[in-house]
């Protein structure tokens, strides 16, 4: 009997070539874009977790008064020793330096590279889960001149032969003692040498001991209890505090568990990408909505094609067959589609995931090979769902009367069943197209329009491990000389990374954003100077400053701004200019308040502006020219890339946005087509009886096709305002953001009709092409 089933399932699918193959591409496409996202998304939700004790590690953050200044990530590495000894509730510590580091390696000729590396304390194996898969564990209290590097540049640099070989850090040498797996994509620290945090930091062995010396370590605590770290904070924040005799500004401490790191932005720390929760939502629902349209299309298509057979159904209840074997037949013929949609899924998700993380510029370490509860729980999901698109459409036509089967009636309330999935297709289609346009639009704002400066063709050379301080006049002169250059400035502070702050002891301590220059800073940078004069040469160490607009505003610095005279915490500073605001990081951001004092020509970065013209030539002539002076290769970045990595999270819900929507047109589309084909086909006979009386082109399309502009039309109502809210609530969480675009949405909902109606008149343009003699010479 199975073998009659497989049979006559076979042949079915074969038959109906078309819906056969539309529905194997759309459930293919469609669990092909939700297993995509659904890794991204495990992905992004797993960070930092697959240690075993993540839930009990907690990362110690500092800031001032709620609403001023920074949120760190990193203080004194002072707290921890004593901290763990005070109070009980932590069962051990690690403090983290993670800023890179120049590698020297001696046995290779002492060739040497930058390299992101981690230095910690001994407890950091008692913290965080590291397998060591060659080699041995460091001991760093007793061996802190030991260290460990990772599998990848074991395999680079020593042939997986790493272990006793010595590397050395600021001339100071360490023995590597362990080779460790390379830390997973989705962990918040990232490096491939861990080194003792003191032994490798003896240039600064006092801040180690000193709450007065800070540079930006993370301490961490293993709690016993997570519990109890809403009230372990304030303990430790009044021990911290206490440690400065009330001579500074009271700090708040706060501790952060470490599952949030990678999802709080507004923490500053050094580790690299950070995502939303509120995204991870807005991926999950599209992932959801991708997946509900595929399952919509596979039930419309199967219920359809149900209908076509109710005169096959008739005949094998005539001929004895029961209801039981009518649902076999159907199960089957479902069965087989979803077994090779599933497999063409899979095929597609490998292929997709690898151009996802180059889209993403992200690596997603999730996997569905890898993975087995991952497998496990895709393939029940995949099984429920596909089987309830399954069993629906063989109810349906099981429970069909014998009678009405050969009449082959199919029922008005049927067809309003596929209207309705229809509908909903083109309400995703319709929402999904506007929101990615929106965000595009916004992500353009962002980068591109109201900065308040130049940000193109800014060539930044650094002056960490470079010659630029030594040969600064030289180089300044040289470059100049070189057709193209606009002009050359220093600074150590610029639009996407800043100096620090400086706490306005009259204005009751509140922050100015620090930004030391050079001359030129303004013209080269394209800000404008709205009172008042620029640096001259001679201004340098004479304490004069430059304001921005909004610092003049906060403060409250009403009358004559020029010559005032502002007081920091020992200095007393001169106002001689005012500057127009542009923003310093992100427009999520408010614009800060900012004072500009004067360096010399030899600190800080070179910042040169480049002409348009002959761009590439000119940069070549900068190498050049810099290389003769200096004797070394230059090492630069350029400043719109610095200002375009403050969107790298908002770049990857764009990108995602985008990929979704696409899939999700391709799986609208199909089911659009093949339904759009259910409709024609069913009236084809009706067409070869209008025509014979007379119909013309335009009358069958007018009665084939104004279904679907009452459809189009009841999607748009809903589309409209789902479009208009989320959109809106979107842009809202930006400081600075794009006025909802009416027109260009309206445009774009237009285009998802025109698309929509091309798939409906393509197959009601064959139908009026049929001759009716064909048609009808069955009657």
């Amino acid at each position: 009997m199975f073998k009659n089933y497989l049979k006559v399932s076979f042949r079915n699918l074969v038959r109906n070539k078309l819906f056969s193959l539309l529905n194997l591409l759309g459930l293919s496409v469609g669990l092909a874009s939700f297993f995509v996202i659904y890794l991204f998304v495990q992905n992004e939700l797993n960070f930092d977790v697959y240690h075993e004790k993540s839930d009990r590690i907690f990362r110690v953050s500092e800031w001032k008064e709620e609403g001023r200044g920074h949120h760190y990530g990193g203080l004194t590495a002072a707290l921890a020793v004593p901290a763990s000894e005070m109070f009980p509730e932590i069962e051990a510590y690690t403090r983290i330096e993670a800023w890179n580091k120049t590698i020297v390696f001696q046995s290779l000729n002492d060739s040497s590279d930058s390299f992101k590396n981690l230095s910690v304390d001994s407890g950091f194996f008692d913290l965080f889960d590291l397998d060591i898969i060659d080699g041995k564990e460091p001991d760093f209290e007793k061996e802190p001149n030991s260290a460990l590097i990772s599998q990848r540049m074991a395999e680079r640099y020593f042939k997986n032969k790493a272990v006793g070989e010595v590397i050395s850090v600021r001339k100071i040498q360490f023995s590597i003692v362990g080779v460790y797996e390379n830390l997973p994509a989705n962990s918040s620290l990232q490096g491939d040498f861990i080194f003792d945090i003191e032994g490798v930091n003896q240039w600064r062995e006092s801040s180690f001991s000193s709450f007065w010396e800070g540079y930006f370590d993370q301490t961490y605590f293993l709690l016993k209890d997570p519990s109890k770290a809403e009230e372990l904070a304030p303990k430790i924040e009044s021990f911290f505090n206490d440690q400065y005799g009330g001579n500074l500004e009271k700090s708040f401490i706060g501790l952060q568990p470490l599952a949030d790191i990678h999802f709080n932005s507004e923490i500053e720390d050094n580790l690299g990408q950070k995502s939303d929760r509120q995204y991870i939502y807005i991926f999950s629902s599209v992932a959801f909505f991708i997946l509900l349209c595929s399952f919509f299309n596979y039930v419309s298509m199967a219920v359809a094609q149900s209908f076509e057979r109710t005169k096959e159904i008739g005949i094998r209840k005539v001929l004895g067959a029961n209801r039981q074997s009518v649902y076999k037949q159907f199960l089957l013929e479902s069965l087989i589609l979803i077994i090779v949609s599933v497999v063409v899924s899979l095929v597609l998700v490998e292929v997709l995931v690898p151009e996802l993380e180059l889209l993403i510029n992200r690596q997603i370490d999730t996997s569905i090979t890898n993975s087995t509860l991952l497998w496990a729980q895709a393939f029940l999901f995949i099984l429920v769902v596909t089987m309830a698109a399954a069993v629906y459409p063989a109810l349906i036509s099981g429970k069909t009367q014998i009678s009405h089967s050969l009449r082959n009636s199919g029922g008005k309330n049927r067809h309003l069943w596929l209207r309705a999935f229809n509908v909903f297709q083109i309400v995703i289609f319709m929402v999904l197209t506007s929101v990615a346009v929106v965000s595009q639009k916004q992500l353009r704002f962002m980068q591109n329009d109201n900065l308040g400066f130049d940000k193109e063709n800014q060539m930044v050379i650094r002056p960490y491990k470079t010659q630029i301080t030594k040969y600064a006049d030289v180089l300044k002169n040289d470059f100049l000389k070189i057709p193209g250059v606009e002009s050359i400035t220093r600074a150590r502070s610029m639009p996407s990374s800043t100096f620090g702050t400086m706490s306005i002891a009259e204005f009751d301590d509140a922050e100015l954003y620090n930004f030391p220059i050079g001359v030129d800073y303004l013209e080269t940078m394209g800000m404008e100077l709205i009172e008042g004069r620029d640096f001259l040469d001679n201004d340098v160490g004479l304490n004069r400053i430059l304001l921005n607009e909004t610092a003049v505003k906060n403060f409250g610095l009403k009358g004559e701004v020029i010559g005032r005279v502002i007081k920091t915490f020992n200095r007393e500073f001169t106002v001689i200019g005012v500057v127009s605001d542009f923003h310093v990081m992100s427009k999520k951001e408010a614009i800060k308040p900012i004072m500009f004092h004067q360096i010399g020509v030899e600190r800080g970065a070179m910042i040169i502006k480049i002409a348009s013209d002959n761009f590439l030539a000119t940069t070549e002539a900068i190498k050049e020219t810099y290389e003769s002076v200096t004797g070394e290769t230059i090492k630069f970045s350029f400043l719109d890339e610095q200002v375009d990595a403050l969107y790298q999270q908002e770049t990857v819900v764009v990108k995602m946005i985008q990929a979704g929507t696409l899939m999700a047109a391709i799986v609208a589309c199909l089911g659009l087509f093949g339904m759009a084909g259910y409709a024609t086909k069913r009236r084809l006979k009706e067409m070869g009886i209008r025509k014979v009386l007379g119909a013309g082109f335009v009358n069958i399309q007018h009665v084939l096709n104004y279904a679907n502009i009452v459809n189009l039309s009841i999607a748009a109502l809903f589309a409209i305002p789902l479009i208009y809210y989320g959109a809106n609530d979107w842009l809202n969480s930006f400081a600075y953001r794009i006025d909802f675009p009416f027109l260009v949405v309206v445009v774009t909902i237009v285009i998802v009709a025109i698309v929509t109606m091309i798939t409906a008149i393509y197959h009601s343009t064959k139908a009026y092409l049929i001759n009716p003699v064909e048609i009808l010479k069955d009657e």
